[in-house]
């Protein structure tokens, strides 16, 4: 009998090792397989060069020209060369490329696109191709081009911080304090923005709206500072233009986390 326990409890053992052997090299194969999604980014990262902040002095055929008199009739002769728009790049890639964002101190540095719909780029990465990680990407409700009142951005959730995973960061009041500036760019320009709201809520279309119909859109931004988990932020200017970046977050059944931000000034 005394045999017959200890083989089973050897067996019971050896069969908790290899269930936990198993789970660990899933769980490595899996981060494996997000690893090498991700790898296709790795070209992408870099934010093209805002072109309204680009220094450009035209070169010239010889020495400075001198400012004509009145009655010298001559025109300088200036050589202009071609400047394309840095962003082009991006849109050689993908014509859905509408912007950049990049969030300082964390993994957030991605170009976004824009579909039809909120599901083409759900498992789509920016080449168009089949991703578990998919992109990041714009409501279609909105038009770019910092046009919008209210500029919704997704992303999915990754344990290893990739896409919109170290949104998680920002439940800390510590490092949301040290980390409020957010980069977004687009083919017009750079511009920036101040989270002044973190929540985790289900997932329900409240705090997408675009059309501001049934409420003011003052009124929104006020309720979106109240309900932040991390209190202590500074009420925003309810006439500037609103960011919020949403992805998935498991505190809550279906639950999602949302960060909202409003413009500022450039910093300097």
């Amino acid at each position: 009998m005394i045999i017959t326990k200890r083989k089973y409890i050897a067996q019971v053992l050896i069969l908790l090792a290899l269930t936990q052997g198993y789970l660990g090299f899933r769980q490595w194969k899996e981060g494996q397989k997000l690893d090498e999604a991700h790898s296709v980014y790795s070209e992408l990262e870099a934010a093209p060069q805002d072109p309204y902040q680009m220094e450009y002095t035209p070169p010239m055929t010889s020495s400075p020209v001198e400012a004509p008199s009145a009655s010298d009739d001559s025109t300088p002769e200036y050589v202009f060369s071609y400047k394309a728009n840095p962003a082009s790049e991006f849109l050689k890639k993908n014509s859905d490329y509408v912007g950049h964002i990049n969030l300082p101190g964390t993994k957030i540095n991605y170009p976004i696109v824009k579909a039809q719909d909120n599901e083409y780029y759900l498992n789509r990465n920016f080449f168009r191709e089949k991703d578990i990680l998919g992109s990041i990407f714009m409501d279609y409700r909105n038009i770019g081009m910092h046009l919008d009142k209210h500029t919704i951005i997704y992303g999915h959730y990754t344990e290893q911080g990739y896409m919109f995973g170290d949104l998680d960061k920002y439940l800390d009041k510590e490092y949301l304090l040290e980390n409020q500036i957010i980069e977004f760019s687009t083919p017009q320009g750079v511009k920036f923005y101040k989270i002044f709201s973190v929540h985790i809520s289900p997932k329900i279309n409240s705090y997408l709206d675009t059309t501001f119909k049934k409420i003011t859109f003052s009124d929104f931004v006020n309720n979106l500072s109240d309900i932040s988990l991390v209190e202590g932020l500074v009420k925003p200017d309810a006439s500037k233009q609103l960011l919020t970046l949403g992805t998935c977050n498991y505190a809550i059944k279906d639950g999602r986390l949302f960060i909202h931000a409003i413009e500022i000034d450039p910093p300097k």
